[in-house]
């Protein structure tokens, strides 16, 4: 880890107070900004960014200080991570629409849906799966918007389906929708509820009390498919 030297005693005093794992900062890095910053990414990690004059010490004091809201979050991100697919012939699963299948390595060109299996090629398994679930994507995604743009009366430029791992969806500034393919892993409420988000952004270009008016007079329990997605957001990183 490359950071400023200090006194060691010091340091190793001030590490003594770190009382839980999930405190300790997987990096450490020092750029040109004028604050500490405490991010925990995608990975449920630890990373400091600081000042490049700023000492070990009032990293891990900062650090100690952020201690309850650390522990919180990395709690949470460790707690819903769902690990990548390896496919590899063991035991995985995968959730379509939904329906949780099975995942079978198979002598197929092409991936195929049978009965409670999704059968996957052997070879390129993991490109071909990514192309089936696009394809599917795109397929159900679009047909969606255009069924919920219709019902609510809501004008949207064009759709996208994308291979974000940040967000679900986004609403471009001329209502351009995209949405990553990772959507079709969710269940069809959920799916609407991101659908009808973006298409709410068409109207109210923000996050405001007006904004999710509208979304709630589209879908009232919008909060369940919100609490959905936040216990399984680490599904956006299984493939």
């Amino acid at each position: 880890m490359s950071i400023v030297k200090t006194n060691r005693l010091d340091i190793n005093l001030i590490k003594s107070h770190i009382y839980n794992a999930l405190l300790m900062p997987t990096k450490i890095i020092l750029c040109a900004r004028r604050t500490v910053a405490l991010i925990i990414n995608d990975a449920g990690e630890l990373i400091v960014r600081a000042p490049k004059n700023c000492t070990e010490k009032s990293i891990y004091n900062f650090i100690n200080q952020k201690a309850n809201w650390i522990i919180k979050k990395r709690s949470e991100m460790l707690n819903n991570n769902m690990p990548p697919l390896k496919l590899d012939g063991s035991n995985e699963t995968i959730s379509l629409l939904g329906n949780v299948y099975k995942i079978v390595l198979a002598d197929y060109n092409r991936v195929k849906i049978s009965e409670d299996c999704v059968l996957v090629p052997r070879i390129n398994s993991i490109e071909k799966l990514k192309s089936f679930l696009i394809k599917q994507s795109k397929s159900y995604i679009s047909k969606r918007t255009q069924e919920i743009a219709q019902t609510f009366d809501l004008k949207y430029k064009s759709v996208s389906i994308r291979s974000s791992t940040t967000r679900w969806g986004s609403c471009g500034y001329k209502n351009s929708l995209n949405f990553t393919y990772k959507l079709i892993m969710c269940p069809p409420k959920v799916i609407d509820y991101i659908i009808i988000h973006e298409l709410s952004h068409t109207i109210e270009k923000n996050h405001s009390r007006k904004f999710y008016n509208l979304v709630a007079s589209m879908m009232p329990d919008y909060e369940v498919a919100e609490k959905w997605l936040k216990t399984n957001k680490s599904i956006i990183h299984v493939i």
